[in-house]
């Protein structure tokens, strides 16, 4: 499996995962790629404000062994962009998928 291939489908999955049967709303993206450094959260920060739009990134390590290790979210409020990093997936025993 390609690294483009295990990002795709990982990125299908948590989509199918947080969204179960429901249609992502307008004004929310969700993008994948390499863990984001300080001067790319501000970039993404920015477009986030620019856009109004919530932004969900799923952060990829690559290489032979290709893994989701993270989740940035950019919440654009009042002008201003707060940004929670190093987010990870987790799902209660409970859950029941709706």
């Amino acid at each position: 499996m390609t690294t483009t291939t295990f990002e795709a489908a990982v990125t299908r999955a948590v989509i199918k995962l947080l969204l179960g049967n429901r249609k992502l709303k307008p004004g929310v993206a969700i993008t994948g790629g390499d863990p984001l450094e300080i001067e790319d959260q501000i970039k993404m920060g920015r477009h986030a404000v620019e856009t109004d739009a919530d932004l969900l990134h799923l952060e990829y390590r690559t290489g032979p062994n290709p893994a989701l290790t993270g989740i940035a979210l950019f919440l654009p409020r009042d002008g201003r962009c707060h940004i929670q990093s190093g987010c990870r997936l987790w799902l209660s025993k409970a859950a029941t998928g709706g």
